[in-house]
């Protein structure tokens, strides 16, 4: 008995750009769509310039944290586009088909 693996690369071009490519997207309009509040609309309460310091800080830490998930997302995309073109070349890809996914690992 032979054990076969069969890897579709177009599924993994997909699924890299479907799925991890699109969530970094999400993640990066998360990040921007985070509000910044001046100073002044703070004055409303008692010790509103250290609520607006804290503000700062806190959206800042959130705002890093996101990215940090945009960065892990990219970073599977990018390992899914290197394993299909490595199986793509080994497995007789079109150069057209390896040409496209080695851009999109390149953007």
């Amino acid at each position: 008995m032979t054990d076969t693996v069969v890897i579709n690369g177009a599924v993994l071009e997909k699924d890299a750009e479907s799925v991890w490519q699109a969530g970094a997207d999400t993640l990066k309009g998360m990040t921007a769509a985070l509000p910044s509040i001046a100073a002044p609309d703070f004055s409303i309460i008692p010790g509103g310039q250290e609520a607006a310091k804290l503000y700062v800080t806190a959206r800042q830490a959130l705002a890093d944290y996101i990215d940090g998930g945009q960065s892990e997302f990219l970073a599977f995309e990018h390992l899914l586009l290197q394993t299909a073109i490595a199986y793509g070349k080994a497995h007789g890809a079109t150069v057209e088909d390896i040409t496209r996914m080695e851009k999109e690992l390149e953007s």
